[in-house]
């Protein structure tokens, strides 16, 4: 309880901090930008100021450890930061707006994609991602001009940051006045740069603890439960040691079937992999945890939920949903099963080693896999919206790290609906 107090303090006073910051960016936008970048010139020629001292009046140990060059050069860059503060201060504009384009690039993407499948209410992307494209235009073109806006949008971005904070921070010590009441609502959360790689940086403190153990090859799990309940559906989040497996991969274990959305039909592939058809397959956990451990080298965090009759009945009625848009895929196996071992694919080891089930969507916005948008952890998010997650994103772009930060915090929640977390590896 100690622990949770602590963590609840901290949270409610970094989000408190967050919201003046907020607040005063607000208040201050172009002055603040300016001021900021001039406290880190000082920083910089004061740093420089004393390596120089350093290196006159200091031991020999400490002027190896010093550089003249690096000293010097602290000390011009403040310099030059003072005669020119408005060129850093466009130049992170420049980059926001950068951000801002790319983002927009992709919901079009996303766009042309919904639109070669006859997905329903495309438009609205369109016009989200024309938004995206002319503001990010507008910084990058006149950074200085715009650095008002931006930093009101930031401090704003701010304050809402910060209540979340302080909200979560709460909660972890006040209990809910019920678990099952939970509705979908708009979270702010941290930049997906942010976030992306917690789940690596989960694996590695695990890889650190676990270091004195030896490993005998078998599946070990790892339980710590909340409650003596059974979960009523299970989140698996992946992750590797190297790779683009270390940014994670999010499924699904319901009514005894592990349930699984990816991009595995390699004559499909476009855009460096990151395009192709969507494949949805359903396996056994028993086969399937061993196949991931073993096979794809990860290491594997569940959290259970524990669903009341309502949220049951509508997490089923949307798998159900998704289920009857499927049509049976064959991975290259299954079309020369007496020859199992030229066959590699992701796909066909699914089959061979788990006996999985694979199919293709008839129509859904699902039908066609884009890693940056109609991705894994859409479609288990187009699930657990029906179970009440607390997980819209503003910005409509979840990662499997968003999801293991939200995990993590409900677990820790008296009162909420997460009441197991088990990792296996």
């Amino acid at each position: 309880m100690k622990d949770k107090r602590w963590e609840s303090s901290s949270m409610v006073i970094g989000g408190t901090c967050l919201v003046v910051l907020g607040i005063s960016v607000m208040i201050m936008r172009a002055t603040f930008a300016i001021t900021m970048i001039e406290l880190i010139a000082s920083l910089l020629i004061i740093a420089g100021v004393f390596q120089l001292v350093a290196l006159v009046i200091g031991s020999n140990d400490v002027k190896k450890s010093i550089s003249l060059t690096t000293a010097l050069a602290s000390i011009v860059a403040g310099e030059l930061i003072q005669l020119f503060p408005k060129v850093p201060v466009s130049l992170i504009v420049i980059l926001f707006g950068l951000y801002g384009i790319m983002t927009g690039v992709l919901k079009l993407i996303t766009y042309f994609i919904y639109r070669k499948d006859h997905v329903k209410g495309r438009l609205i992307l369109l016009l989200d991602a024309l938004l995206f494209i002319g503001l990010g235009l507008s910084l990058v073109l006149t950074p200085f001009a715009r650095v008002g806006q931006l930093f009101l949008l930031l401090g704003l971005y701010a304050v809402c940051l910060g209540y979340t904070y302080v909200r979560d921070g709460f909660e972890l010590i006040i209990p809910k006045a019920t678990k099952t009441k939970y509705k979908r609502m708009v979270r702010f959360n941290l930049p997906i740069f942010l976030v992306a790689l917690l789940p690596y940086r989960a694996l590695q403190a695990i890889n650190k603890y676990l270091g004195e153990y030896d490993d005998d090859g078998e599946v070990t799990e790892f339980v710590e439960k909340k409650e003596e309940v059974n979960p009523d559906i299970e989140v698996f989040i992946h992750v590797t040691q190297n790779g683009y497996g270390a940014l994670g991969h999010v499924d699904l274990y319901f009514d005894h079937e592990i349930i699984s959305y990816g991009n595995y039909d390699q004559d499909s592939f476009k855009l460096m992999e990151s395009i192709g058809d969507g494949i949805l397959f359903i396996t056994s956990k028993e086969k399937y945890i061993p196949f991931c451990i073993e096979h794809s080298k990860k290491t594997l965090f569940s959290y259970g939920l524990k669903l009341d009759q309502e949220q049951y009945k509508n997490v089923k009625a949307k798998i159900d949903e998704l289920k009857s848009r499927l049509v049976p895929w064959e991975p290259p196996i299954m079309k020369d099963p007496e020859h199992p071992e030229k066959y590699q694919d992701y796909g066909s080891l699914l089959v061979k080693d788990c006996d999985a089930k694979l199919y293709k969507f008839k129509y859904s916005r699902f039908k066609t896999y884009f890693v940056m948008s109609t991705n894994c952890v859409l479609l288990a998010d187009s699930v657990l919206g029906k179970a009440g997650t607390d997980l819209l994103n503003i910005n409509g772009m979840i990662t499997p790290g968003t999801y293991y930060d939200y995990f993590e915090r409900e677990f820790k929640k008296e009162g909420s609906f997460v009441v197991t977390r088990t990792v296996y590896k």
